[in-house]
């Protein structure tokens, strides 16, 4: 298959790319975590007008007619209502902010595919780039097991590709939905689409993410019921991942390093993960506890943005996210938010299932694998303030509307 390329294909290429890298910087004794895509997606919003004759237009077209913008507006009166209630204090208003940047997203990715309808070139890319990133640190790994190197890129791999081992569990499964539903495509049919797939695999399971294994299991089951992928392809990719794991395994306790990412159930210095005796699975059954108490108190409209994290502190002694995001709407938005919320998530679903049922469209089918995705990964941690989602989503709606105004032939 032959790629066309053109500025916006570019553009679409480099946010698959940066969408995935988050930063850390030091400042002030502190560090401090920031994605790029946000530094390229206002060198975009500057570029705009040389990329396109009359930007504004295109978004009055893509929004016009469309229920989604009622549903974008209602999560947006939401979000308001809960910063009034609210402390209005830094974390509420990142948060607030933040909700504006991910339509920012949706929209800039509408609008890329718009003006590059490429989608192959863009999943291509986004499974590529997390491969490459990934299995750097996963060969670096393997040879600090083996007492050959000293890790020099330790501390990035500890932080997680994007600054977090959830997030970076979650960007694998992103890749692993669009591997599975771009596996005809010739590159990801060869031998290096078996070693792509290994990869991926092999990345979400040493992120130590018990969400992220949850998931990747999901999308697997999901593929042999369906038979995307053939089990002779599959059977390969988890034998080399049996091989990696064995043989980091088998020289741990010579390690010169106690920070080998993977050791059975103890990822990243943490203790056995699916102990009881796990501090953090403890905080966050205490945390939800008095989460439901909350509820109770004011289930209308919450108790405001950034209300959870505050009320975490006199239970845990320390601020700690509630690890559930219909959980954390209901305690800082109430019900009203969740509606709104949940609105648009099953207008996303259900318009993605559609498509990728009756046209058998592949990234259709990678998105709506990837809401599901969502919905399970929202039960272990509050996942929805990730870019590259909402971006794929922009583009995803975009191809919607583009195949249903293109004529049949």
């Amino acid at each position: 298959m032959i790629l066309q390329m053109n500025r916006t294909s570019i553009t679409l290429v480099l946010f698959a790319i940066t969408l995935q890298i988050q930063a850390i910087i030091a400042f002030g004794g502190k560090n401090f975590n920031f994605s790029v895509a946000d530094i390229f997606m206002f060198f975009f919003i500057i570029t705009l007008p040389f990329l396109c004759k009359n930007p504004f237009s295109f978004f009055l077209k893509e929004f016009q007619k469309d229920s989604l913008i009622l549903l974008f507006i209602a999560c947006i009166i939401a979000f308001s209502i809960a910063l009034l209630l609210g402390e209005r204090d830094s974390w509420a208003l990142v948060k607030y902010a933040g909700f504006y940047i991910l339509i920012g997203y949706y929209i800039i990715g509408c609008f890329l595919f718009k003006n590059s309808a490429n989608t192959t070139l863009f999943s291509l890319a986004f499974i590529l780039f997390f491969n490459i990133a990934s299995g750097v640190f996963l060969l670096e790994n393997l040879l600090e097991s083996l007492q050959i190197i000293n890790a020099p890129f330790k501390s990035i791999q500890n932080m997680g590709l994007s600054g977090n081992p959830n997030i970076f569990s979650f960007l694998g499964c992103m890749a692993l939905c669009l591997h599975c539903s771009y596996w005809k495509h010739p590159l990801l049919r060869s031998k290096l689409g078996v070693f792509l797939l290994f990869f991926e695999l092999l990345s979400i399971l040493t992120s130590g993410s018990r969400a992220g294994w949850v998931c990747a299991s999901f999308v697997l089951s999901h593929n042999l019921i369906s038979r995307t992928i053939p089990l002779k392809k599959i059977l390969p990719s988890f034998l080399f991942l049996l091989c990696y794991v064995g043989t980091v395994n088998f020289y741990k306790d010579a390690a010169p390093s106690s920070t080998v990412a993977f050791i059975p159930l103890t990822p990243l210095n943490r203790p056995n993960i699916l102990s009881t005796k796990d501090p953090s699975l403890k905080d966050r059954v205490t945390l939800l506890k008095h989460t439901l108490e909350w509820i109770k108190e004011k289930p209308i409209f919450g108790h405001g943005l950034g209300a959870g994290l505050k009320k975490s502190e006199e239970f845990l002694g320390y601020s700690n996210v509630i690890h559930n995001t219909l959980l954390w709407l209901l305690v800082d938005t109430g019900i009203f938010g969740v509606v709104c919320f949940l609105g648009l998530f099953f207008v996303f679903l259900r318009r993605f299932y559609r498509d990728a049922k009756e046209n058998h469209d592949p990234f259709s089918q990678a998105v709506f694998l990837m809401l599901l995705v969502f919905a399970i990964f929202s039960l272990f941690h509050e996942i929805l303030y990730q870019r590259a989602l909402w971006f794929i989503l922009g583009i995803g709606m975009s191809q919607l509307k583009k195949s249903k105004s293109t004529p049949a032939p």
